[in-house]
């Protein structure tokens, strides 16, 4: 793709995605979007990225070493607007196309659809409080008694907050994890 000059100036920790865009071809832009929105990943010989709920990590290896770049996904949309702009250019029956798989980039939540039970709904309050004043390392058997008496109860939301980036579990000490990032409580 021949790549707007804007993109010569932008940060040298944006260069994966950079490489990754340079080599599409401007006739597959589309397909580009279509398989963000789908969340599918791509690897090439030398580069690819890969799509979580929030995010998009773009990798290259053409280098000596490898480098890589997360960037939101609001990051991402405001980065690929000149590519954007210059496909409709090309390609401009294909404007509401794009516009609506951009839309529904944007409108994925970063929380897959969960109903969470009261056992789940005090223990993340429980998370936030213990978080926000002693830290980020815990075991649930730090915590209230109606928490470390509900362990196997709350295998599932572990594994959830983890697969989402929120927390990390420690594998060699069961139920004990690290709180990366805290999830927002109103919106789960």
């Amino acid at each position: 793709m021949n790549l707007p000059n804007i993109y010569n100036y932008l940060d040298v920790k944006y260069n994966p995605l950079i490489r990754c865009l340079f080599i599409l071809p401007s006739s597959e832009f589309l397909e580009f979007l279509e398989s963000i929105n789908s969340g599918i990943g791509i690897a090439k010989e030398n580069h690819g990225y890969e799509v979580s709920p929030d995010s998009i990590e773009f990798w290259d290896i053409s280098n000596e070493e490898e480098s890589s770049i997360s960037i939101s996904i609001e990051e991402f949309i405001d980065l690929i607007d000149p590519l954007k702009q210059d496909f409709l250019e090309e390609f401009s029956g294909h404007k509401d196309d794009v516009n609506k798989i951009i839309l529904n980039i944007l409108k994925k939540d970063s929380f897959l659809k969960y109903e969470f039970s009261n056992l789940e709904k005090t223990f993340l309050k429980e998370l936030e409080w213990f978080y926000r004043n002693y830290g980020n390392e815990w075991s649930l058997d730090d915590f209230s008694n109606k928490i470390k008496n509900n362990k196997k109860k709350l295998e599932k939301i572990l594994k959830f907050l983890s697969e989402k980036g929120i927390i990390s579990i420690n594998s060699k000490v069961g139920y004990s994890f690290k709180i990366l990032k805290l999830p927002n409580i109103d919106k789960l």
